[in-house]
């Protein structure tokens, strides 16, 4: 199943994505933008994915990569904010 626009769209009119993913259990893998604000984007939507009981496989980033600058970038760099997620790739 592939949800469109975020965990808190709309459905209908009274449910969100994320409550038909609750309905369905299946675990979730979250695609995010590889673009500013990604980090905080991408916690709101594991966090509220893991408090509804949901188990997230990973997260995958989208898009082009950041402009290299010599040191890693928060985007995609290990840090402790990021979730236990497994990582697959860059």
């Amino acid at each position: 199943m592939e949800g469109a626009g975020g965990v808190l769209v709309p459905v209908n009119e009274q449910e969100t994505m994320l409550d038909l993913m609750a309905a369905h259990g299946a675990p979730v893998i979250v695609a995010a933008r590889s673009a500013l604000g990604t980090i905080n984007h991408t916690l709101l939507t594991v966090g509220a994915l893991r408090a509804r009981g949901l188990r997230v496989h990973g997260v995958v980033l989208i898009g082009p990569p950041p402009p290299t600058t010599g040191t890693p970038s928060s985007a995609t760099a290990p840090c402790a904010c990021w979730p236990t997620c497994p990582r697959w790739a860059r």
